[in-house]
């Protein structure tokens, strides 16, 4: 069956196929990490995924997490997602967003309605609570699919933009745009954590982002199993006393060695423009030896757009970003006013 209703019993959701694709809902806050769960990401491929995900989930429990879950009538656990509330920042406004993470299912579930139905499902518990104004996901391009069925709306595509630190190619960016020369300090990712994870000033061109802190960028360092990343602190010349710098940067090293990732950044738009930060940041590469930089970035969002104008080269394999209004009266910004980079994205 391809549209299979759902019906409240109790205090879960059912959905009534008449078959053995039956499924009860489970909203558990925090998220679960025990061996039930464990065996569902084994029997799903996923196994690697389970440690990351039970480390990210415990860090961010105190925020909120929580995940939905699936069973048969007979007590299988079949599918699971997590959801993670993230504020947003727009202007002088919070906005109650959240991250849904993709799908795990286990294979005897892998047909395409029954996830459908799932995430339905899901939606149905999540707005009851009343909690939140939106979702968003970056499930890849399958799972996008089945997003979509469930209402969500397409927003954009993450994509990986590129560029070659060497001298010409920042000779370019001083040629064709007005660049302010900036000071950089390089901090540890300890030293720096607290004191530059949240930056209030730091509009990032008056941008739609996920308010940034310590448990957001921790809980990406945790799941990617790195002790390499390091903070830049950027500032205009001769304001390098004040208190609050022109940009911070974080950066995570490649496995390669040749390649810095910017994992994320945040800027003060009446000091620097984006083209002085990369600027800065290509100078900084080079000066370690770095080949290339990288970046992860909703592809047209004002600082995709930059990037192109930059002459960051976007690579192949994009990746779609919906998102789901789940509380009355909230209207999201269009795509170019959204800043995601690598931390806001499902990394688990």
């Amino acid at each position: 069956m391809n549209d299979t209703p759902l019906a409240r019993t109790g205090e879960t959701l059912v959905a009534e196929s008449g078959d053995a694709r039956s499924l009860v809902m489970e909203w558990v806050q925090p998220p679960r990490f025990d061996d039930e769960l464990k065996t569902l990401f084994v029997e799903s491929g996923r196994e690697d995924s389970f440690d990351r995900y039970a480390g990210v989930a415990r860090l961010l429990a105190e925020v909120g997490a929580g995940a939905v879950l699936a069973r048969t009538l007979e007590g299988q656990l079949a599918i699971c997602t997590s959801l993670l509330p993230r504020s947003f920042q727009d202007g002088p406004q919070s906005v109650r967003g959240a991250l849904l993470t993709g799908l795990v299912v286990h294979p005897s579930f892998r047909d395409f309605w029954t996830p459908v139905n799932f995430l339905r499902g899901a939606l149905q518990l999540i707005e009851e609570q009343g909690e939140l104004d939106f979702l968003y996901a970056d499930p890849g391009e399958n799972g996008a699919a089945v997003f979509r069925a469930a209402s969500f709306d397409l927003l954009g595509s993450l994509q990986n933009f590129v560029f070659p630190v060497v001298p010409g190619w920042s000779s370019y960016l001083r040629h064709e745009f007005p660049i302010v020369q900036l000071d950089a300090e390089r901090l540890s990712w300890e030293a720096g954590a607290d004191q530059l994870s949240a930056l209030p000033h730091l509009d990032s061109g008056s941008a739609f982002k996920v308010i940034r802190t310590r448990a957001l960028h921790e809980s990406w360092i945790q799941a990617n199993r790195t002790e390499s990343s390091e903070w830049i602190v950027l500032r205009v010349p001769g304001r390098s006393g004040e208190a609050l710098p022109a940009a911070r940067v974080l950066l995570t090293p490649t496995s390669s060695g040749r390649t810095l990732g910017i994992t994320d950044l945040g800027w003060d738009s009446e000091q620097v423009s984006v083209e002085s930060l990369l600027y800065a940041i290509t100078g900084h590469a080079r000066s370690q030896g770095f080949r290339k930089l990288a970046i992860r970035t909703l592809r047209p969002s004002r600082l995709g757009q930059a990037m192109a104008r930059s002459g960051f080269v976007g690579r192949s394999g994009e990746q779609p970003v919906l998102t789901r209004v789940v509380g009355e009266d909230t209207i999201l910004p269009s795509p170019h006013r959204w800043l995601l980079t690598w931390v806001d994205g499902d990394y688990w």
